[in-house]
């Protein structure tokens, strides 16, 4: 009995050495994500929460889910070491999908939606007392990559959303 009982004694040392270096390993990538402002206040009071991601370029692409950032005009990420750091939304859209539906016209539908969703961020941006801009000249590759979005799936602009300095 004893033996079998430093025999896991051992075991789960070792798997928490295991679970710890990972952890330290990975820590210094995991960001807090907290949003402000979403499009459904319950009872009046303003919306809000959050959630995590994960850096993952060493030039600070974020990856987080859908339903932590959905509806947030406002987005602001926390490092690890307790910084904090604007978002930046990216505007995607299946042009095939819209124009299966629209036909021709979707060649104006699809920028008409981005405009409108960017001026609706902008405008919460402001009313928050944040800032907000239209990056249009951007890798379209890359994002693509490290967003690892579907073939038909277009990025189409960013807007960043953080305090003006």
């Amino acid at each position: 009995m004893a033996l079998a009982r430093d025999l896991d004694d051992g075991l789960l040392d070792a798997y928490s050495l295991a679970v710890t270096r990972v952890a330290e390993d990975v820590s210094p990538s995991v960001v807090k994500v907290e949003v402000r402002g979403g499009s459904r206040p319950a009872r009046g009071r303003s919306s809000g929460g959050s959630g995590s991601g994960f850096v993952v370029t060493e030039d600070g692409f974020i990856l987080t889910n859908s339903h932590v950032v959905h509806g947030a005009p406002s987005i602001e990420i926390q490092l690890l070491d307790g910084r904090k750091a604007p978002a930046t939304l990216v505007v995607a859209a299946v042009p095939a999908r819209t124009a299966g539906k629209y036909g021709p016209r979707a060649a104006r539908f699809v920028p008409m939606e981005v405009g409108l969703a960017a001026e609706n961020v902008g405008l919460q941006a402001v009313a928050l007392g944040l800032g907000s801009v239209v990056v249009g000249a951007f890798d379209d590759g890359r994002v693509r990559r490290v967003l690892d979005l579907d073939p038909e799936v277009e990025p189409l602009a960013l807007l960043p959303v953080g305090r003006p300095r």
